[in-house]
């Protein structure tokens, strides 16, 4: 009767710990909604900024977004399965060591998808877009694309 006890004791606290994580994810994403929401109507409105601004912020946006989807695309679903039936079965370092491969490799697809951004942004926006200043632009926001592949890999782990 015992054993029946703490089984039913124990599904209570996962069920409690998951419901937790559950409703801190849609608070996050609801308080980044919101916060992406302020920030688009700040710059939007902002005096000196106008359709000349949302015009350079967009066109360097939309090449940012697109690297970074396409380095990022299916690939941590499949981590995040390998790692999970490395851990079912006990094994913690072949569980490591696929982390270990997934951190260089998206490492290595975040820092050549940066390069890429960072250096021929400018040659990209003088050619397609005739606007340099959206160069400068993405040239800014290139480190992301390191950086959230990056989080991709502890996402996926953790």
């Amino acid at each position: 009767m015992k054993r029946k006890e703490r089984m039913k004791k124990k599904r209570t606290e996962n069920t409690e710990g998951f419901m937790k994580s559950v409703l801190v994810l849609m608070v996050s994403q609801a308080l980044i909604k919101l916060l992406g929401f302020i920030y688009r109507i700040y710059l939007t409105n902002r005096e000196g900024f106008g359709d000349e601004g949302n015009a350079i912020y967009s066109s360097g946006y939309q090449i940012y977004a697109l690297l970074l989807t396409i380095s990022s695309i299916g690939v941590p679903n499949a981590i995040s399965k390998l790692v999970s039936e490395k851990v079912a079965i006990g094994d913690d370092k072949g569980a490591h060591r696929i982390f270990k491969v997934a951190l260089i490799t998206f490492g290595l697809i975040g820092l050549t998808g940066t390069m890429i951004l960072f250096l021929e942004a400018r040659i990209y926006c003088k050619n397609n877009i005739t606007d340099t200043r959206s160069g400068t632009y993405i040239s800014c926001i290139s480190t992301c694309n390191i950086l959230c592949n990056y989080r991709i890999s502890y996402k996926r782990i953790f």
